[in-house]
């Protein structure tokens, strides 16, 4: 017999409301209670889906978006974007921010592969392969934004970062500079990585010798960029 909203409730000892929210990504719960509905689904093996796609096979009109932070002004910009187009097609934006924790980005591509979405546009950290597995399995269309996995059969909107790591410190070099210092982001960050080695590239080109010291590493956040650059001058 398959678990239902109740079970759920019960278990949890909650209302359905609160169970209802949670699917829903509403708020309104706390984070505790959140965690504790969500580990419970996945120790009872429940598979939320839409009623009316259950009932009758029909879109359910809704795209989610996953991204690590919605205070960025970077990643609002993709929001806003994803939604006009989303509009423009009669769709509605489902949002889920994960603050860059691989644990919630896990959840939320989840909860998105049991039937609630038509699709998935994810921007992530930390890329799992078990969420394209998963993606994959339950046959749910899905775009990376920004990744870096190579994989020619996945639909992947992003830029060539080793270039912009290497035409930017070429437009320093060429300014007169040598002494060029570079501010990691997140270590599990792909895009990050190839700007570094197009920084190390064009330092090598133009024969300066590459100096750890001028490296620091922040966390793509205004305050993390502060504060590696402050560390630079220590």
């Amino acid at each position: 017999m398959s678990v239902t909203i109740s079970d759920i409730a019960k278990a949890a000892n909650v209302t359905k409301a609160t169970v209802s929210y949670v699917l829903n990504n509403k708020p309104g719960v706390s984070e505790e209670t959140r965690e504790k509905i969500l580990q419970l689904m996945k120790e009872m093996n429940y598979h939320p889906n839409v009623v009316a796609r259950g009932l009758a096979g029909k879109s359910t009109e809704m795209l989610g978006l996953i991204i690590p932070d919605i205070s960025d002004h970077f990643y609002a910009q993709i929001v806003r974007g994803v939604e006009n187009t989303a509009n423009l097609y009669n769709f509605t934006l489902n949002l889920c921010t994960t603050h860059a924790i691989p644990k919630k980005e896990r959840e939320m591509v989840d909860l998105f592969t049991n039937g609630r979405v038509d699709g998935v546009i994810l921007m992530t950290y930390f890329l799992d392969l078990s969420y394209i597995n998963n993606l994959k399995k339950r046959r749910i269309p899905f775009a990376l934004i920004d990744s870096t996995l190579n994989d020619e059969s996945i639909y992947n909107v992003s830029v060539d970062n080793f270039e912009a790591g290497y035409k930017a410190t070429k437009y320093l070099i060429k300014l007169g500079h040598k002494r060029i210092a570079f501010i990691h982001g997140p270590q599990t960050a792909g895009d990050s990585l190839f700007r570094f080695r197009g920084y190390c590239q064009a330092l090598s080109d133009y024969g300066i010798l590459y100096d750890e010291s001028l490296t620091s590493q922040g966390d793509f956040k205004r305050e993390g960029g502060y504060q590696a650059f402050l560390t630079l001058h220590r």
